[in-house]
């Protein structure tokens, strides 16, 4: 009977250790890497001090399901990456708690998903089951043996074939705070999105999943409805921990708050959904628990304010007037009940930048009963309303009350008259603002501008039109406190697409307080310079077109000068430019040349039956360019030469003598086919052939201008060919002798 008493002891000795209740809450978050590729993480929030060592897992397997049908995609393990204790919001509260402490154990791993099979456009949910919770939780049935289950909604990776970039809402870190009975505790569980979707907050039912005692670690099944804790009667997702004021969420900051009127450990869910164009496309679920303690009575800190001509404070509501030039300060009262507290004081300009505030002293210890600290609270020289309205400064006073600061908070709006902004004044040193400039002369002059507030100023110039440096214009922009000047300098250059007019601003700015006055003085340019003769090009040719024939029986060259004149005798450059083509791709050559007052440049060509391709004709433009170095608006001449390249035609209706009388009497002695047509670029001549009536070769020659006398032959028929490339031509010879 002992042994088997001893045995069941030591059976639920080991469940114990199995299951061990130790969750306090947790999350997973999603983030996104790289097409396909995403980072999991897995927070565990860890009870320290009732939970077992034994159920702290190094490596934990993580399930995606499918919500369409709730069918497995996947599993991965995840191993434990870290392990660290949440910290308080004031550290020094930690010692007055009930002794509960919470570990933050992180679990990350990368996965690469499918873009193919991850496109169901219900999307999927990841999950991790894990048993069991803090055994000493007050508003659940049971805690000790109850599971948890870290929830997580995923959109599909690609929809509509298009890829869906997404990852979950992160939250900031948690701290380990707890609750004072019938005090107001507000607690941020706020997320960020960091692809920009709205998030909305709500309170849920905590998730239990089918983790149980001895079967902490259960392999997921999906479901659509995970089981829910079963929570004490009385409790519910409108009432997670009870109080004059139940828990609560803000849906849109995620922002806790709660009256709690009851001891105890509480366990309770935030639900975040995320929201893209209106469409819900993911959702989170955080567990979390708070400790509702008997805390020690503590007092606020309290803030007062009276202006120096007035006997009463100031009241909520009322504006304090700040005239035109007097000092923008003003002195409060700080002061707290509790002697010892550090309280601190801090600032926010509600429609004005908090950088313009200061606080004198901004801290102080209570070191005896009606202790008050007098701070000097200034705004600098730029504060100041605008369009009539107020400027609405709150102060916010925060003690080293536990487990949060208690704060007090003085809204004060203050009417701070403008100061008076006069307009800065340009000028230059110029007895006109007309400037004449001639090209190649150097023109300068200063540029002022000044200030009788003596504010910061800057002085720019502008062209209207153009960049000052596209035209060789120089000025460098200048700052200074109430005068400011700078000199303008520009030698008008003699280039392409300079223009007769110019005009420039020369533009002063005060920069007070981002509120700018300006001022500008403009300066026109009127450009002049010598207006010449544009140059003129020739050649000796009297003609604008080539006609060029290819032929074996004429030189290959041509060539002919290409003339250049310039009355005024300035420099000339001559060049040449085929239209669609290089020079030299075509045989062509041409140096270009620059000289004075004249210029003679040869052009040569030798074109070949390659720049006809097959074809019979081409023509060919060549465009030579004379110009001049003036400064005129035209200071060039052009002459398009057009070039036509024929190919020779081939006749061959030969109509020869067909009888010779080789007799030695001088007429029709022998047989010849004249002047033959000269080769062209795709028939040659070859060869012509005499043969017997047998057929027997008795004449062969290569040369065009044969003559046969049929010497040493006897009379008859005579047969023969003309041979060229691609073509024959025969005929027939009777010899009479």
């Amino acid at each position: 009977m002992k042994k088997k008493l001893f045995l069941s002891v030591l059976f639920v000795f080991q469940l114990l250790s199995t299951h061990a209740s130790h969750i306090v809450g947790g999350e997973i978050e999603m983030l996104y890497l790289r097409t396909g590729a995403y980072r999991f993480n897995i927070n565990l929030y860890f009870d320290a001090t009732n939970g077992r060592p034994q159920a702290e897992d190094q490596n934990i397997t993580i399930y995606i399901f499918r919500k369409s049908d709730n069918i497995l995609m996947g599993q991965f393990r995840s191993p434990q990456v870290a392990k660290n204790f949440i910290s308080y919001t004031n550290p020094n509260c930690s010692n007055t708690t009930l002794g509960l402490r919470t570990y933050l154990i992180q679990y990350s791993t990368d996965v690469l998903l499918n873009t193919g099979s991850f496109n169901d456009p219900q999307g999927y949910y990841v999950v991790w089951e894990r048993c069991c919770r803090n055994s000493v939780i007050s508003n659940l049935f049971s805690p000790g043996t109850t599971g948890s289950i870290f929830y997580l909604e995923i959109p599909p990776i690609v929809v509509d074939n298009q890829l869906t970039i997404n990852s979950s809402p992160s939250f900031a870190p948690l701290k380990s705070d707890y609750i004072c009975v019938n005090k107001p505790f507000v607690f941020d569980f706020s997320g960020k999105d960091a692809d920009g979707d709205s998030l909305a907050y709500s309170l849920v039912t905590p998730l239990a999943g089918f983790g149980m005692p001895g079967n902490a670690l259960p392999v997921s099944v999906g479901s659509s409805n995970y089981p829910l804790v079963s929570l004490l009667p009385g409790y519910s997702d409108k009432n997670l921990i009870p109080g004059s004021t139940p828990l609560s969420i803000n849906p849109l900051t995620g922002r806790l708050f709660v009256v709690a009127n009851r001891l105890g450990l509480y366990v309770f869910c935030v639900q975040v959904d995320e929201f893209r164009k209106g469409k819900r496309i993911g959702r989170v679920r955080r567990d979390f628990q708070f400790e509702v303690v008997d805390c020690p009575a503590i007092s606020k800190p309290e803030i007062f304010f009276r202006e120096q001509s007035k006997s009463i404070f100031y009241k909520k509501g009322e504006i304090v007037r700040i005239p035109q030039g007097a000092e923008k300060c003003f002195t409060i009262l700080l002061t707290d009940k509790d002697l010892l507290q550090r309280v601190s004081l801090s600032a926010k300009g509600l429609n004005f930048d908090d950088k313009s505030i200061s606080l004198t002293p901004n801290e102080f210890t209570v070191s005896k009963q009606n202790d008050t600290l007098r701070v000097k609270v200034c705004l600098d020289k730029c504060a100041e309303s605008t369009n009539g309205q107020p400027m609405v400064l709150e102060l916010i006073a925060a003690d080293e009350s536990c487990p949060q600061p208690l704060f007090d908070t003085l809204t004060v709006r203050l009417n701070v008259e403008p100061a008076q902004n006069r307009k800065p004044r340009a000028s230059t040193n110029l007895t006109t603002n007309l400037v004449n400039a001639r090209v190649d002369n150097a023109l300068s002059f200063k540029v002022l501008g000044d200030d009788t507030d003596n504010d910061d100023l800057t002085l720019d110039a502008f062209g209207r039109g153009f960049t000052l440096a596209q035209v060789g214009m120089k000025f460098s922009s200048v700052a200074g406190k109430g005068a400011v000047n700078q000199v303008f300098g520009w030698t008008p250059p003699c280039a392409a697409g300079i223009k007769e007019n110019y005009t420039v601003d020369f533009v002063v700015t005060d920069t007070r307080c981002g509120r700018n006055q300006k001022d500008t003085v403009t300066v026109d340019f009127k450009v002049s310079y010598r207006k010449g003769v544009p140059p003129v090009i020739s050649t000796l040719l009297n003609t604008k077109i080539v006609n060029y024939r290819l032929s074996s029986d004429q030189d290959p060259l041509f060539k002919f000068d290409v003339l250049g004149n310039d009355r005024d005798a300035d420099q000339i450059t001559v060049t040449a430019k085929g239209r669609g083509f290089e020079l030299p791709s075509v045989g062509m050559r041409f140096q270009s040349k620059t000289a004075v007052a004249s210029l003679s440049a040869p052009f040569e060509w030798q074109p070949d039956c390659s720049l006809l391709n097959g074809r019979q004709n081409r023509e060919l433009v060549v465009d030579f360019v004379l110009e001049d170095n003036s400064c005129g608006p035209i200071k060039t001449d052009t002459l398009a030469m057009k070039f036509v390249l024929d190919d020779v035609f081939i006749d061959f209706n030969l109509k020869p003598n067909n009888v010779i009388t080789p007799n030695g009497d001088g007429q029709n002695d022998c047989f010849g086919l004249g002047s033959l047509p000269p080769d062209n670029c795709v028939l040659k001549f070859n060869k012509i052939v005499f043969f017997n009536r047998w057929g027997l070769q008795v004449f062969e020659t290569t040369d065009k201008g044969f003559k046969w006398c049929a010497d040493n032959l006897p009379g008859g028929e005579y047969y023969y060919y003309v041979q060229y490339s691609s073509i024959t031509y025969k005929g027939l010879l009777t010899v009479i002798k």
